[in-house]
């Protein structure tokens, strides 16, 4: 999505700056300055991407959530709420319940959190 966009962008910008300094009317001092630090930004953030990936995929301590209820408010809020604190107060439940009602503060977001957090 908007990282693998701003990577080839990035990408695109360290391109053109190296066909820069085939220019013969340039700074090349200058211009080698530019293409360095847009090079280093480069690996920077390719190694940062890296690392955030690494730790999304494999140090986080897991989902926030164990269990989705999604419930029509008019007939079952009261129910679902009920079920939450009883699930809550499972011993085998070690995480926390997601009820839309109570979590979710924008609707656009719910196929987020079911895709991320559950």
């Amino acid at each position: 999505g908007n990282d693998l966009e701003s990577f080839l962008g990035a990408v695109f910008l360290m391109v053109l700056v190296s066909g820069a300094l085939l220019v013969e009317r340039s700074d090349g001092k200058a211009l080698g300055l530019f293409a360095v630090v847009i090079i280093v930004l480069g690996i920077v953030g390719i190694f940062s991407m890296v690392v955030l990936s690494v730790y999304l995929r494999f140090l986080r301590r897991g989902k926030p959530y164990q269990f989705f209820i999604c419930h029509h408010k008019v007939a079952a809020g009261n129910f679902a709420r009920l079920l939450k604190i009883h699930l809550l107060e499972h011993k085998k439940v070690h995480r926390s319940v997601f009820v839309d009602s109570d979590d979710l503060r924008d609707l656009s977001m719910l196929f987020t959190y079911i895709k991320d957090d559950l």
